[in-house]
């Protein structure tokens, strides 16, 4: 069933200040069996010439055509358009308001007239085709769905019209990555059962390189390329110059080629741009080096004054797998006593400044008790300065110690 759309023309409150072109002069054919791209940025005329389609809009000027019939000749049965082409708006779950998932998809065929037999033979085909179990989720509240669920019932509710055409603007917004993927094997399923057209409108580089035939680009109004998806991506400035970018495969590819590698700029999947590298004279491989391959880096310990105890001890003890540094075991010992008499000092010294500070403010002693908690305090510090002073003299010769013990060792 053809579609031919002539010299369309479709303008928003004309006559009036806020008179808009939406499309100027549009001309094209979808062919029966096709999977299509609508492509365009915002505001590009996507939407109103998708509404054309089926009818829910009348053009300013020109002319479409569905399966013979002239859209834009009176007496014709826009009923019988529409269930020769559905369409499905964007956020379709909107859009729900039955009761149930069973009732929802029946809406349209009810409309139609069929008796319950048939309608019942629908819902259950519908569902069956955008893979809902009909005895899980039959008579369950479409609104108690995840999101990509009652977007599946909505487009079922369409699909249970069978109609020939199946257009879907922008399926895939604000559905999360799973639920995306999902929505895009489904639509490659209902075309590869065969006998239905399908028209997706996208923004989506991406989604749209990978699972289309076809590529309709429109741009300030009107039909700028129509292609295979290579014929119209291997155009990457043009379609840069109307406001849309290639798939992110594709400015990989473009990438290498400014580089100097001689691919095909215009490859838009990751199959197709890892055949072409293997094809490339100088191709290399990416993997996984074993285990033997990974260089033995020693390690380098940042290390001061404070921290060489920790480091030292932890070095002591560490595999021989993350580095060099092994000092001698046997020293280990005189390393932590070392040490914690240092930090005992300090402690200690600390402890001393304190105690006198806390004396001398708070009970305030009078003749030879407030000498003694200062000559205390001046202990503290002297104690706690020569242990600070020791550790960093001691600090900065273990490294030295260590590196005629083993030169391998690295300490910065």
């Amino acid at each position: 069933m053809p579609i031919q759309v002539e010299h369309l023309t479709h303008t928003y409150m004309p006559g009036s200040p806020f008179s808009a072109v939406a499309l100027n002069d549009v001309s094209l054919t979808i062919e029966d069996g096709e999977l299509i791209g609508l492509l365009g940025h915002t505001g590009s005329g996507k939407t109103t010439l998708v509404q054309h389609l089926n009818g829910l809009i009348k053009p300013t000027s020109g002319r479409v055509v569905v399966d013979g019939l002239d859209l834009t000749q009176k007496g014709v049965s826009l009923l019988e358009v529409r269930k020769k082409v559905g369409l499905v708006f964007q956020y379709p779950e909107y859009q729900l308001f039955e009761e149930t998932v069973a009732r929802d998809i029946a809406f349209g065929p009810r409309n139609m007239g069929l008796d319950a037999e048939e309608i019942d033979r629908r819902v259950r085909g519908a569902m069956l085709q955008v893979g809902l179990n009909y005895d899980e989720v039959a008579e369950r509240s479409p609104f108690e769905l995840s999101g990509g669920q009652m977007r599946r019932v909505a487009i079922a509710g369409v699909l249970a019209m069978r109609p020939r055409v199946l257009i879907l603007d922008e399926p895939t917004a604000g559905l999360d990555p799973a639920g995306r993927n999902s929505i895009l094997q489904m639509i490659r399923d209902l075309h590869a059962a065969g006998g239905l057209t399908v028209i997706m409108v996208s923004h989506s580089m991406d989604e749209v390189a990978e699972n289309v035939d076809r590529i309709i680009v429109l741009a300030d109004a009107g039909v700028v390329m129509s292609g295979t998806p290579h014929e119209v991506f291997s155009r990457a400035q043009e379609l840069q110059d109307v406001g849309l970018n290639v798939p992110q495969v594709t400015q990989v590819a473009m990438d290498l080629r400014r580089r100097g590698v001689a691919v095909d700029p215009a490859v838009y999947t990751v199959d197709q741009l890892r055949q072409a590298l293997s094809d490339y004279p100088c191709a290399w491989e990416v993997r996984d080096p074993e285990p033997e391959e990974y260089p033995q880096v020693p390690v380098q310990l940042k290390n001061n004054w404070l921290t060489r105890p920790l480091n030292m001890v932890t070095e002591m003890y560490s595999l021989p797998a993350y580095g060099s540094v092994d000092p001698n075991p046997l020293m280990a010992p005189f390393f932590i006593l070392f040490y914690g008499i240092m930090m005992a000092d300090m402690g200690y010294g600390l402890l001393m400044m304190l105690a006198s500070v806390v004396v001398l403010r708070r009970m305030r002693p009078k003749g030879t008790m407030s000498h003694f908690f200062g000559l205390l305090g001046l202990c503290g510090v002297s104690t706690f300065l020569m242990g600070a002073v020791t550790g960093g003299f001691f600090g900065d010769m273990i490294p030295q110690v260590l590196k005629i013990l083993n030169p391998e060792s690295t300490f910065v």
